[in-house]
């Protein structure tokens, strides 16, 4: 890690909070995974491709470029099935924040469900649904239609699923987001579905629509 600053209490706060980001971010990586995991392919919850970086080496190479944003984090893919998750730390203190743990969660988001081969990009419904789950802060438009599918389910999954236990929920979610996926579907033919799922949430991997 190449610093800007020379200040070591700046460079300590820096490596007490990447630890807490990397703690908090295993431990929402292995939170996730089960709801994927299911399927037949596996994936491993001990390996996460994330690191840290300083934001003020972001801002820098910015300002000298002659660019007037820069990037907090970030999810990119490399090659055909490789890729890293950027979490960019201030040093200002080294607590992790609400906006700075959204998007590591964010981040994890779109690695997992390209893990699974879900739609993952910040546009799409797949994802969009798992950041209201998890609190991700999806923030790109959906299409007309997307929006419609997502609207429906977050009034089902509020309704039926959000009570479930965690793991009932991790079935019966990727499920229901499935069926959204594969169908177009009513609001009231959708809630049959929800409701199978709420009330069977294992047997519902074999589900057709």
């Amino acid at each position: 890690m190449k610093f800007y600053t020379t200040d070591t209490e700046k460079q300590a706060i820096y490596y007490r909070k990447e630890q807490k980001v990397y703690e908090y971010a295993r431990k929402f990586f292995k939170e996730m995974v089960p709801y994927l995991n299911w399927r037949p392919y596996y994936i491993n919850d001990e390996i996460l491709p994330l690191y840290c970086f300083d934001e003020t080496e972001e801002i820098i190479r910015s300002l000298t470029q002659g660019k007037d944003t820069y990037i907090t984090g970030g999810a990119l893919e490399m090659g055909e099935r490789q890729f890293v998750i950027r979490i960019g730390l201030d040093t200002q203190n080294d607590r992790l924040s609400p906006k700075l743990k959204r998007t590591i969660r964010h981040e994890i988001i779109h690695y997992v469900l390209w893990l699974a081969n879900h739609k993952n990009k910040d546009d799409e419904l797949d994802f969009w649904c798992y950041c209201y789950v998890f609190d991700g802060g999806a923030y790109e438009s959906l299409t007309s239609e997307d929006q419609n599918k997502y609207e429906m389910f977050i009034k089902m999954y509020d309704k039926h699923l959000k009570e479930l236990v965690e793991n009932q929920r991790s079935y019966a979610v990727d499920t229901v987001i499935r069926c959204l996926d594969e169908k177009n579907i009513e609001m009231e033919e959708f809630e049959k579905v929800v409701k199978q799922c709420a009330a069977d949430p294992y047997g519902t991997y074999n589900m057709t629509f």
